[in-house]
């Protein structure tokens, strides 16, 4: 009983994740196409945004 409600509490995280994955990914899109000066990494472009 107690698996089966890990598996689902751990899906759950990780559709949050997944979702949160693709916001990042879309502000970083949005923030490349406004911002020039854009050279660097993924990570660090999300530090700069």
């Amino acid at each position: 009983m107690r698996g089966v409600l890990q598996k689902e509490f751990f899906q759950n995280k990780l559709q949050k994740k997944i979702i949160f994955l693709k916001d990042v990914a879309l502000s970083g899109v949005l923030c490349i196409k406004g911002n020039h000066h854009f050279n660097v990494s993924f990570m660090t472009m999300i530090v700069y945004c």
